[in-house]
């Protein structure tokens, strides 16, 4: 453009200068193709610009259409990520709890076990001390008791549980001495 205007200047600097008359026709015919010559190349590179502003147009476009597409997935994959932590959760909740379960089951395992030995114990100990248990016959009567049965008002005389058995004596039903 700026060429264009320099040679429009230039040939009408000379044309006031010369008159017009001094200026050969071969030159004058000149300057009108090179005026050609560059209005041509301005055109083109004017449509090539156009045709460069055109496709990064779509460019542009194909990019905000990616980034919407990208947006929507990031999205989507907050929301999945919110979802799985508040699951996450969730399950982390319920194996606390069952790890506290099994613990008090493990607990209550442990104490019935417990218990188990110290009736296996006491029924040892039992049968073992069946024989140093004391309890109680009367004057006349044939079976043995505890010292507050009703059935020793008239006479109460203390013996050893082994003696009461190998004596005959049987348990009262009354009292339900050891056996």
């Amino acid at each position: 453009m700026k060429k264009i205007v320099a040679i429009l200047l230039a040939v009408i600097v000379c044309f006031s200068f010369a008159g017009c008359s001094g200026v050969p026709q071969e030159e004058y015919n000149r300057v009108l193709q090179e005026n050609e010559e560059l209005k041509n190349a301005q055109l083109t590179e004017a449509s090539n610009m156009a045709e460069q502003l055109h496709a990064l147009s779509v460019e542009l476009q194909e990019l905000k259409d990616e980034n919407s597409r990208l947006s929507a997935e990031l999205e989507s994959a907050n929301a999945t990520i919110q979802e799985l932590t508040a699951q996450n959760s969730d399950l982390s909740s319920q194996l606390t709890l069952k790890e506290s379960e099994l613990a008090d089951l493990s607990a209550q395992k442990t104490a019935s076990s417990s218990e188990k030995e110290a009736v296996s114990e006491n029924s040892s100990s039992a049968s073992g001390q069946s024989n140093d248990t004391t309890v109680y016959i009367t004057d006349t009567g044939a079976k043995y008791h505890r010292g507050s049965c009703s059935s020793l008002k008239k006479s109460k005389h203390a013996i050893s549980l082994s003696e009461a058995k190998s004596s005959g004596y049987g348990a009262c039903k009354k009292c339900n001495p050891p056996s």
